[in-house]
């Protein structure tokens, strides 16, 4: 059995990930903010639940964005588990919809904070425990939108495709030490996330006025098109395959797994392909 830390555990994928690697017989560390104010009652269910179904859970406070947090975090999950973090699950994330040109700098910044540079910063933070045991596993949620780009989601599809080429750059790298990193893009799943688009929505009327007809009927189409109504995916998809991934031997992993991607599944099947051959093609060329 795995020592398991997953990041933004208060709901969502994050909440039905950690309860699902628990009864599997794992140790998870389940990680959120702010266990003693906002995420306080999340906290507790979690805490409950676990005692109840006699499972190993331990919650642990953790701001994905705080680099001091982080330390404290990885620091007191490295004491309780002797040194023997097994797996990264890197789930925390933000949605975020509007026209890109509305997206202050102070927002897109929150943003490629929140999914780039501070999962980032958890594996680096993690990798020092790795190395020493020559052994573990990264795995990063994804989305298929890091894939293709359409109007109202670029901050979110940029984010996401930054934290697919560090994923993949860490396959590379690390593999020659017996880690593994791992990239999980999901589809439609049905998460508070997904319903919660409209609410999500950045809005700036001295911008969106200079698009003229198009804004409001483009809108309505992302928001019908994201909206809790359309056929989704559970989360129970996400956890199966994880933890799949998780029980799948060093070196039979592959780099990039999609879930939930419906009709589009082939063609962003493909794109990685591509992508993927082109990366190995160089490798062998440089003898990297």
């Amino acid at each position: 059995m795995k020592n398991i830390i997953i990041t933004g555990c208060s709901s969502g994928v994050g909440w039905f990930l950690s309860q699902q690697l628990a009864k599997e017989g794992h140790t998870v560390y389940a990680t959120m903010r702010n266990i003693g104010s906002k995420n306080k009652d999340a906290a507790n269910r979690m805490k409950a639940w676990a005692r109840e179904n006699s499972v190993n859970i331990v919650v642990v406070e953790l701001d994905i964005s705080s680099e001091s947090s982080v330390k404290t975090a990885i620091d007191e999950i490295a004491l309780h588990s002797n040194g023997a973090i097994d797996v990264l699950i890197n789930n925390a994330g933000l949605g975020s919809t509007g026209l890109l040109e509305a997206f202050s700098g102070k927002e897109m910044d929150h943003i490629f904070q929140v999914m780039v540079l501070s999962p980032d910063r958890i594996i680096k933070a993690v990798l020092p425990f790795m190395h020493k045991r020559q052994e573990g596993l990264l795995i990063q949620i994804s989305s298929r939108m890091a894939t293709f780009q359409i109007p109202f989601l670029g901050p979110y599809a940029a984010a996401k495709a930054a934290l697919g080429s560090l994923s993949n750059t860490y396959n590379k790298e690390l593999k020659v030490v017996g880690i593994d990193s791992v990239l999980v893009q999901i589809g439609a799943v049905n998460t508070a996330l997904r319903k919660n688009v409209s609410a999500n929505f950045v809005e700036n009327t001295a911008i969106s006025s200079k698009y003229g007809e198009w804004y409001p009927k483009a809108k309505k189409n992302i928001i019908e098109m994201f909206g809790a109504n359309r056929s989704t995916h559970e989360p129970a998809e996400v956890a199966n395959t994880i933890s799949s991934i998780i029980s799948t031997p060093f070196g039979q992993r592959k780099m990039i797994y999609t879930i939930g991607l419906d009709i589009l599944a082939s063609s962003i099947i493909e794109i990685n392909k591509i992508s993927t051959d082109i990366s190995n093609k160089v490798i062998e060329k440089e003898d990297l």
